[in-house]
């Protein structure tokens, strides 16, 4: 299986069809992750299995298309389009990710992804509509 084929293969096994999910079937012992999520800190990749749940928990299974693949030596950089229904409204939602990723032979050795996390939650309805023009302005956003 190629390096694209991989991680479709993995994205679908952990965040699309429902069943078992192997994470050591893709990475290798000691592959690392990091991204906005763990705030740019590389961290275990087995600790990406509670970020899984999290997004389980907001929506269905999600479907995963390659909009740009760039493979080089052992890495590959790709534009990942993810559909997936919001479970609190069940309308569905559309996502991109911008991921890295280091092989290690047919394992994944380091994953670095960059969700657009802002529009993500936005869809969701977890941030206000036009949170992200708002921010642009220099409007600040308070909780209350």
């Amino acid at each position: 299986m190629d390096k694209k084929s991989i991680i479709l293969d993995f994205l679908n096994a952990a965040l699309g069809d429902p069943g078992d999910f192997d994470l050591g079937r893709y990475f290798t012992e000691e592959a690392t992750f990091c991204g906005p999520v763990t705030g740019g800190q590389i961290i275990p990749m087995m600790e990406w299995v509670e970020f899984k749940l999290v997004v389980q928990g907001l929506v269905g299974p999600s479907s995963f298309e390659v909009m740009n693949a760039i493979e080089q030596d052992d890495w590959i950089s790709m534009r990942i389009r993810i559909s997936a229904k919001c479970l609190s409204t069940a309308e569905m939602i559309v996502a991109y990710d911008c991921l890295m990723a280091r092989f290690e032979g047919d394992r994944i050795a380091e994953y670095i992804g960059h969700m657009d996390y802002f529009t993500f939650f936005q869809d969701l309805g977890l941030i206000p509509p036009g949170s992200l023009h708002a921010c642009l302005s220099g409007q600040r956003m308070v909780w209350e």
